[in-house]
C-alpha cells in the first residue's frame, strides 16, 4: 500500500535527479591569492574598479519635476453632452436639402453650438471648397481646350 501511494505522489521523486548544488563562494585565501596576482601583473582588481574613473565625466544637477498647481486638466473645463442620434439624422438630412445645407453650415461652423458638430460642418465647408475650386479649374482647362479647337 505504501507502495501505491509513493507512484501516486508527483513530488515524491524528481524525474531529472538531484538538484545541483550552488556554488561555493570563494574563500579568504583565494581573495588575498587574487588580489596578489592582480597587483603583481600591475593591474587593479576588477571589483576594485570604479565606473566613474573615464575621464570627462561630469555631474549633471538634479532636476526634479515641480507639482505646478492642479495636474487635474478637466477640472477648469466643463464637458459638453455629446449629439443624440436624433440630432445627427436632423443635421445630415438638412444638409442634404440644397442651399439649405450651404447657410446651416456656415450657421453650424460659426455659431455657438456644440464644438463636434461645429469641427463637422468646417470640415464640410473646407471639403466642398476644395471641390469648387476643382470644378472651376476644370471649366477653365477644358473651356480653354474647346476655344483653342473651334478656332
Amino acid at each position: 500500500m505504501d507502495n501505491n501511494n509513493m507512484n501516486n505522489d508527483p513530488f515524491a521523486s524528481d524525474p531529472f535527479g538531484p538538484a545541483p548544488s550552488a556554488p561555493t563562494p570563494p574563500s579568504y585565501q583565494d581573495m588575498s591569492a587574487y588580489q596578489q596576482s592582480a597587483y603583481s601583473q600591475g593591474q587593479q582588481p576588477a571589483y576594485q574598479q570604479q565606473a566613474y574613473q573615464q575621464q570627462g565625466y561630469q555631474q549633471y544637477p538634479n532636476y526634479s519635476q515641480q507639482n505646478y498647481g492642479n495636474n487635474n486638466y478637466f477640472s477648469n473645463t466643463e464637458l459638453e453632452q455629446p449629439l443624440s442620434l436624433g440630432d445627427w439624422l436632423l443635421t445630415i438630412f438638412l444638409t442634404c436639402i440644397p442651399c439649405v445645407n450651404i447657410v446651416m453650415l456656415f450657421i453650424w461652423a460659426f455659431g455657438n453650438e456644440n464644438k463636434s458638430k461645429s469641427n463637422w460642418a468646417k470640415a464640410n465647408l473646407i471639403i466642398i471648397g476644395i471641390g469648387v475650386a476643382l470644378y472651376v479649374l476644370m471649366w477653365v482647362i477644358f473651356g480653354a481646350a474647346i476655344i483653342a479647337a473651334i478656332h
